[in-house]
C-alpha cells in the first residue's frame, strides 16, 4: 500500500478509537448519576474512582541574618546539624514554629531533606 493510504487508515482507526473512548466515558457517566447530574466530578463516578485531595503548605525560603546554628531539635541543646554564616540560604519552610528556651524555633528542610529548626530572630524569609 502506498504512503498516503495508510495514513488515511491510521486516521480512520484513531478516529473510531476516540468515538469508542467517548462513548464508554459517557456510558460510565450516565450509569453512575443519582441526582440527574452529568458531572464528571461527582465522587461516586466510576471513571474517576475516589478522590483525595490534599492541601499543601506554601514553601517560603528561609536565610539567616546573623551567624546561626541549624539544630535537629528546636532547642539551644538540639544537635547541632551545621552552622551557617550570614545572609545565607538555609533551606525551606512552611512557617511551623514551636517555642522552647525562650527562643521561636522555625522547622526548616535543608537541601538533603533533613528537617531541622532554627531561631526564628536570627532568620528572614523570601517567597
Amino acid at each position: 500500500m502506498k504512503a498516503k493510504t495508510w495514513k488515511i487508515l491510521l486516521l480512520i482507526v484513531l478516529i473510531a478509537g476516540a468515538i469508542l473512548l467517548t462513548t464508554q466515558i459517557v456510558k460510565a457517566v450516565k450509569s453512575d448519576k443519582t441526582d440527574g447530574s452529568t458531572s464528571a466530578t461527582d465522587p461516586s463516578n466510576k471513571l474517576l474512582g475516589s478522590l483525595t485531595t490534599t492541601a499543601f503548605a506554601a514553601t517560603k525560603k528561609l536565610y539567616a541574618n546573623v551567624d546561626v546554628n541549624v539544630r535537629k531539635a528546636p532547642s539551644i541543646t538540639g544537635e547541632k546539624v551545621q552552622a551557617v554564616t550570614a545572609g545565607t540560604f538555609i533551606g525551606t519552610t512552611t512557617g511551623t514554629e514551636s517555642t522552647a528556651d525562650n527562643n521561636t524555633w522555625v522547622e526548616v528542610t535543608l537541601a538533603d531533606g533533613t528537617k531541622a529548626y532554627v531561631a526564628k530572630n536570627y532568620t528572614y524569609i523570601l517567597p
